[in-house]
């Protein structure tokens, strides 16, 4: 194995060579991410907004509700966090305007300001901050407020047609994660409708391209992903009904039933020893995560990450 580059990897086993090039992504998204306790505030807002009040939760209810309960898990703790200091506000401010503050006041102002801080420490720890810092930046996408975003999918489109063109490979695979699948998506209908791509195959792991896509401002990008319909390569999605970043049940583009050639379960509890995956049943963002872990049984599942980087058939067998 060596690395030329700090972002590029080649390597051979038996008669594969692979040249794997990391596309990166996150420096830019992260560019957007608002930190701290003001910008978690304001990323709560933001869900509530955006996704509550301006209808974007009944969309994702219409065409799936088992999706529509089991995204929504973040807006569900903050709004009783809400009703609790709503009910706390309440109750300090009665008994100031009637003259009843006493010591039993102070204490119980004190004790609300405790219950406040583990709680928000405690969400802090189930990584739901990091889930809102998600969707805010996919609100953001949807109103086209990240151009550095957009320069990072054309240098990565032009990356992919160098590989295609180059002749050097055998086969060319295009991997996105997560965020990453948004700019995946975008780049696959900027092919398909340059009728580009030929040869190429594409892998989602954890698509949430849906929470773009149900935003009410993200028509110009439902549009955009029709032209998909169109392509001249290959598509995998690889999902979860656990991951709870990924609308498993939704069609990437909402307003068209875009769909991969084939998709396929991660199928963590298979591939995870019980114990292991067991623990990880409050842990949001690890299990969002298992689509790039190396597999304690990859024998137990059609498609891993383990299998992409070292079977030179995978892609063959599962297309065919």
């Amino acid at each position: 194995m060596t690395c030329n580059e700090k972002s590029r990897v080649i390597y051979k086993k038996d008669d594969l060579e692979v040249d794997y090039e990391l596309l990166s992504w996150h420096k830019v998204i992260r560019r957007y991410w608002t930190r701290g306790f003001l910008g978690n505030l304001k990323n709560v807002k933001t869900t509530f907004s955006d996704y509550v009040f301006k209808g974007t939760w009944g969309r994702l209810f219409r065409l799936s509700r088992a999706d529509g309960l089991q995204k929504a898990f973040s807006p569900y703790f903050f709004f009783f966090w809400l009703l609790l200091i709503l009910f706390g506000c309440s109750y300090f401010i009665w008994t100031s305007l009637t003259g009843q503050v006493s010591w039993i006041t102070l204490f119980a102002l004190l004790s609300f300001g405790v219950v406040n801080l583990l709680l928000y420490l405690g969400l802090d720890k189930l990584n739901l901050f990091w889930v809102n810092r998600i969707m805010d930046f996919f609100v953001r996408y949807s109103k086209r407020e990240v151009p550095l975003v957009l320069q990072a999918e054309s240098h990565f489109k032009a990356k992919v047609l160098s590989a295609l063109d180059s002749g050097e490979y055998d086969e060319v695979v295009l991997v996105a994660h997560s965020v990453g699948t948004i700019l995946c998506l975008s780049i696959m209908a900027e092919l398909a409708e340059e009728g580009l791509g030929e040869g190429l195959t594409v892998v989602t792991l954890g698509h949430c391209v849906s929470g773009v896509s149900i935003l009410p401002e993200a028509i110009w990008f439902n549009d955009k992903l029709k032209r998909i319909s169109l392509r001249q390569f290959k598509w995998i999605d690889v999902t979860s009904g656990k991951d709870a970043v990924t609308f498993y049940k939704v069609t990437p583009a909402y307003h068209a039933e875009i769909l991969p050639d084939l998709t396929l379960s991660a199928g963590f509890h298979e591939i995870f020893d019980k114990r292991f995956y067991a623990s990880l049943k409050w842990d949001f963002y690890q299990i969002h995560f298992l689509y790039l872990y190396n597999p304690q049984h990859p024998e137990n599942s059609l498609f891993n990450y383990q299998k992409l980087l070292f079977d030179a058939g995978v892609f063959k067998r599962l297309l065919k």
